[in-house]
């Protein structure tokens, strides 16, 4: 079953949040979000990989983009292949920033489509 991108990063942030809150541990969390980072990845690549959009749609595309690459960036920190790239405290404030982005460009995102969608 496919995922979208957003659904996929809230289940990211789920486990995310059960690892800061010490219910599992940071191994656990590279284990349950390894399907997620799959598909994340592969989600990412195909947004990236999209024709140009019409003028008028530029704004909402690169918002789209935008928050791909910030969902993106989770996998860069739990990943099984980039554990050693971070120490654990750098990961986490990492993580800590890209949440704090990612809230950010889910509403940049509401308003580039809400202002399209009064285009219309």
């Amino acid at each position: 079953m496919g995922y979208s991108l957003i659904d996929c990063a809230n289940q990211f942030i789920a486990q995310y949040r059960e690892y800061s809150n010490d219910t599992i541990s940071e191994n656990q969390l590279v284990d349950n979000v390894q399907m997620f980072n799959r598909q994340i990845t592969s989600l990412y690549f195909k947004i990236t990989d999209l024709p140009s959009t019409p003028l008028k749609c530029n704004s909402w595309s690169e918002s789209i983009q935008q928050i791909a690459a910030t969902i993106h960036d989770f996998t860069l920190f739990y990943g099984q292949k980039t554990m050693d790239t971070w120490s654990q405290e750098n990961r986490n404030h990492l993580m800590k920033a890209s949440l704090k982005r990612y809230q950010q460009e889910i509403e940049l995102v509401k308003q580039k489509e809400t202002e399209l969608l009064s285009e219309i």
